[in-house]
């Protein structure tokens, strides 16, 4: 048997956005290069200043903090310019790019079906995780642990992860409780692919969903830190020694 694979749960670092690390802007930069027949530029920075080097980092005038260039932000499809579907969140930008190829004309919506099917397939398994409120031009360092978790897990699903173990840390917070059953859904596929999940959680929904449940107290800080129950579920709702217990 190989050994076991650790998975780096954590999120890309440096100037690395919600797009980037999805890969989605990849995508959208291909469609607008090949239907809007432009090369893909590089990306635009401000020239070193002592405010860059002293950590202020300032808006640029020119590309208003898309870090793309005139050529990039200047072709558009349905209306609207790369710069300008950077700022849309995913739901919307799904929602747009369903109807780019019959804009198009009728030679070259083979091609932008395509291109827009790799976008979709992509967004999808982020809406899945409760992700479509975020623009591809946000900044992954501003992402909170338990979104930059489920962005990292949607790289993982569908991938068969025989000898992999997943470790999360609260991937459910910010999360609508329908979200969390979403989630739930998406642990539950991992599972199926044969990965072994460690999570660290305080939501109710995802404890009654373990195999094994490992309750750490009694209290928090000083008060804690100690193995109060380990069990199924059912076997920490009946030990009276468990807070979590009282609440499942």
């Amino acid at each position: 048997m190989s050994p076991p694979r650790w998975p780096c749960i954590s999120a890309p670092v440096f100037r690395s956005t919600f797009g980037t690390g999805t890969e989605l802007l990849n995508s959208l930069q291909l469609m607008y290069s090949r239907l809007a027949s432009h090369c893909c530029p590089n990306g635009h920075y401000l020239t070193p200043s002592l405010a860059v080097a002293a950590g202020k980092e300032l808006v640029c005038p020119e590309c208003h903090g898309s870090r793309l260039s005139a050529a990039a932000r200047a072709p558009k499809l349905r209306g609207i310019s790369l710069d300008e579907a950077c700022t849309m969140t995913l739901s919307s930008l799904v929602t747009w790019i369903k109807g780019v190829p019959d804009s198009l004309p009728e030679e070259m919506r083979p091609m932008a079906e395509s291109i827009c099917e790799a976008f979709l397939g992509t967004a999808r398994r982020l809406l899945d995780l409760g992700l479509g409120y975020l623009t591809l031009g946000e900044e992954t360092p501003s992402l909170s642990g338990g979104e930059a978790q489920r962005l990292k897990l949607a790289s993982e699903i569908g991938k068969t992860r025989t000898d992999s173990v997943f470790v999360f840390d609260e991937p459910s917070i910010g999360l609508h409780p329908l979200d969390v059953q979403v989630l739930l859904g998406v642990f539950q596929a991992l599972l199926d692919n044969g990965a072994t999940m460690i999570v660290i959680e305080h939501d109710l929904d995802v404890i009654r969903n373990a195999d094994f449940v490992i309750d750490m107290g009694p209290g928090g800080g000083e008060d804690g830190g100690r193995i109060v129950a380990a069990g199924t579920p059912q076997e920490i709702k009946g030990n009276k020694d468990s807070l979590t217990g009282r609440y499942l």
